[in-house]
């Protein structure tokens, strides 16, 4: 192969090894603005909307109509109520800011007791024995108020306190359960709703609090990739770039050569 053939070889070859080394170039850039448009363009991609707040359920109120619903549904506990105020052994007292409300008649002040005959025969009664006939109103309290905290009894009787003058004087104490329980009753119900709406809260408070973490991790991932793609493609650049200077300078030197006729 004479002189003239490796120079056309050589020739063609540089100019493919060129045109590579330009491509390689090119599509570093590329790389390189693409990367860095990915790494910086991921922080700038919204998050997770914040999920509204749903205002609180409101509490219902008590009223005398929640009692007079409560009561048809709990004869049984009623009558257990008033088995328990007959067995006590001390009736106790009425509270004070309530005894202006059971007066005397309807309601006797003390337990009025009478005499029965407890065992009889054919020659007559062998056994007398005593009996409550008519428990004084201060039992029934009693027997509510049992174990009940002072503070707790206060708030309790102020509740009486506003809602029994407006019920006939001969029904009132018959009232004064039903009202005491469906209050409590009332209270638990309010303290459910409020609880689960709490939970729901913090139900959505913390699928939130992970959504932001995946969608951080999501963006940390996407700019990481970014800068890798970039970081390659600045490589690409690089390493292209002194391969066409080492050509850009092997040709010159053959030139030179030629021209010294070396």
């Amino acid at each position: 192969m004479n002189n003239e053939s490796i120079d056309k070889f050589e020739g063609v070859s540089l100019r493919w090894a060129r045109a590579v080394l330009i491509g390689t170039v090119a599509f570093g850039c590329l790389a390189i603005a693409g990367g860095l448009l990915v790494a910086g363009g991921a922080w700038l991609y919204p998050g997770p909307k914040k999920p509204s707040v749903s205002p609180a359920p409101q509490p219902e109120r008590f009223s005398i109509q929640v009692a007079e619903k409560w009561l048809p549904a709990h004869a049984s506990d009623l009558r257990e109520i008033d088995q328990a105020a007959a067995s006590l052994g001390a009736p106790g007292q009425v509270p004070e800011r309530l005894s202006a409300l059971f007066p005397s008649p309807p309601y006797p002040t003390e337990d009025v007791w009478e005499t029965y005959c407890k065992v009889t025969s054919e020659y007559g009664c062998l056994q007398k024995s005593r009996r409550l006939a008519t428990p004084s109103a201060a039992r029934t309290f009693s027997a509510l108020f049992k174990g009940v905290e002072e503070s707790r009894k206060n708030e309790l009787v102020d509740l009486l306190a506003a809602q029994l003058p407006g019920i006939p004087v001969e029904k009132r104490l018959g009232m004064v359960a039903p009202i005491l329980l469906s209050y409590v009753e009332l209270e638990n119900r309010n303290q459910e709703a409020a609880s689960a709406h709490e939970k729901k809260m913090k139900e959505a408070e913390d699928t939130f609090a992970a959504d932001v973490l995946a969608h951080h991790e999501e963006q940390m991932t996407a700019s990481m990739a970014g800068l890798w793609v970039a970081l390659w493609g600045f490589c690409g650049v690089v390493s292209a770039s002194i391969f066409i200077a080492l050509l850009a300078i092997e040709r010159h030197l053959r030139a030179l050569r030629s021209r010294s006729g070396v």
